[in-house]
């Protein structure tokens, strides 16, 4: 594991506070396309299938970071690389991750795509 991927918490939990922080919903909205209510519906409807246990040598990726992994890769189209050093996660995770969460949201949301 790289240096890169070791800052992994850090860099997220200061991106996502600066995202989803007490000013308005606009920041939240331009980086994933979502407000906060639709954002913790979504976490709420597929969270729980995106967890993960903690192993003994590395801490899981949260279902939140989940979804903004997936969610940014929607919204922008941005490349697997892009969101590897932005998230702090590896190419291979990010590319199973935009796959689980796309399955997840079809799956899940059926009644609202056609």
């Amino acid at each position: 594991m790289t240096d890169l991927f070791l800052e992994r918490e850090s860099v997220w939990s200061r991106l996502f506070r600066a995202i989803d922080g007490e000013g308005p919903n606009d920041q939240l909205n331009s980086f994933l396309r979502v407000n906060k209510e639709e954002f913790y519906y979504l976490l709420l409807r597929i969270g729980p299938k995106m967890t993960r246990e903690d192993m003994t040598m590395r801490v899981s990726i949260s279902a939140k970071q989940r979804l903004c992994i997936g969610l940014r890769f929607s919204a922008s189209g941005d490349s697997y690389k892009s969101l590897s050093f932005l998230f702090r996660v590896s190419c291979s995770s990010v590319s199973q991750i935009v796959r689980e969460v796309c399955t997840l949201l079809i799956d899940e949301l059926k009644e609202y795509v056609k």
